[in-house]
């Protein structure tokens, strides 16, 4: 599968490249001493220092920072390398930490909110959420609750996207163009309902670099222990972490099924209602 993917014309370094636009995914950015984040959620929590430094590898790549809607009308240069930063889950550290350093780095970034946890302990609040947007960076729809919406009956899962956007786009008076999934999860129906409800693309989990066109948006989460030699080797295009990080996806995908069906909570899985 992934031999099809290279591109023959672009190697860096011996290695041939993987075509495509890498969009960077983070969870949530801890300050230094990370005494206040919960084990749970430490493997993914890049600390101020990591994404300070991974700012810094984008600078001296030559890699420009764009948006997604840049990336599906190709409105770059193709020539020359480029990356798209996304936040998920609308944390209080988007606000407290991330941004001030996007703003040191000239660099720009989606923001994508779970509606129903705006203002809740954690989460930023819809005044914090205005000063990012009124900033140039750009907010989305994570869905209303983070929930896992993969599942849903088409009309309840239209109905929830719908109302997510519509909460938003009051509270920015701006049009929302992107939904990202949550937990990564997707299906047949959610890819039919993001476009039904006014998305112009859905941003998933899967990692891989992303074509330019399509709105069907893969990511690359970043993690405590990524290292910064894997992050400059995800950024070039090297097959190797690609190729590792979706072994060990592969060799996950049965059991996380099985538990997402059977013990969804054991996974930090919310189901709606509909699925109870």
């Amino acid at each position: 599968m992934a031999a099809r993917k290279l591109s023959p014309s672009a190697q860096i370094d011996g290695w041939f490249r993987i075509s495509g636009v890498p969009v960077l995914l983070y969870h949530g950015i801890s300050d230094n001493n990370r005494k206040s984040v919960p084990v749970h959620e430490k493997r993914f929590c890049v600390s101020a220092e990591q994404f300070r430094e991974q700012l810094r590898v984008i600078k001296s790549l030559g890699c420009a920072i764009i948006t997604l809607d840049q990336l599906v009308r190709r409105s770059f240069d193709p020539r020359n390398p480029a990356v798209v930063i996304t936040f998920d889950d609308g944390l209080a550290s988007d606000h407290a930490i991330s941004f001030p350093l996007l703003r040191e780095a000239k660099a720009v970034a989606h923001f994508f909110i779970n509606t129903a946890n705006v203002g809740a302990p954690g989460h930023m609040n819809w005044a914090q959420i205005a000063k990012l947007h009124c900033a140039g960076m750009h907010i989305g729809s994570h869905g209303h609750e983070h929930a896992d919406l993969s599942r849903l009956q088409n009309a309840t899962l239209v109905h929830q996207l719908v109302h997510s956007r519509k909460i938003l786009e009051g509270h920015l008076q701006d049009r929302i163009s992107w939904f990202a999934a949550p937990y990564g999860l997707v299906s047949r129906s959610l890819f039919s309902a993001v476009t039904q409800s006014g998305y112009q693309g859905i941003c998933t989990s899967h990692c891989w670099p992303a074509k330019p066109h399509s709105i069907r948006v893969p990511r690359i989460a970043l993690y405590e222990d990524t290292t910064i030699e894997e992050f400059r080797s995800l950024l070039l295009g090297k097959p190797s972490p690609y190729l590792v990080r979706n072994l060990r996806a592969a060799g996950k995908y049965i059991p996380k099924q099985l538990l997402l069906r059977l013990r969804p909570s054991m996974l930090g899985v919310n189901v709606p209602q509909e699925e109870q």
